[in-house]
């Protein structure tokens, strides 16, 4: 199952100062191995492919849908993925990141 993972290495949390309430510094690390980015590139013309084309789903899909495809493109798609994607799961955790205040 391993072979259906990103290729990119695990990002970061790093603290930005000493401050209990300063934002903490968030890497997620997506599409540091660019052949994660080919990857997602054919992932979204297959998914796209099958809503424009598909039976039952062209007459009922917009072209603009869910936002204009830049399908002739390869460096547009890349700008699009890597301004649109996100995680499904919340970027941080309740591991212990400082020192103990107690």
């Amino acid at each position: 199952m391993d072979r259906f993972r990103p290729i990119s290495k695990p990002g970061t949390v790093t603290l930005r100062s000493f401050g209990l309430v300063a934002d903490r510094a968030i890497n997620l690390n997506f599409f540091e191995n660019d052949l994660d980015l080919v990857v997602m590139q054919d992932a979204i013309r297959f998914v796209d492919d099958i809503v424009m084309n598909g039976e039952g789903m062209r007459d009922i899909v917009s072209e603009g849908y869910p936002w204009p495809m830049p399908r002739a493109s390869d460096e547009a798609m890349n700008t699009m993925i890597l301004e649109r994607s996100q995680t499904g799961f919340h970027p941080c955790g309740t591991c212990h990141l400082g020192q103990s205040i107690t």
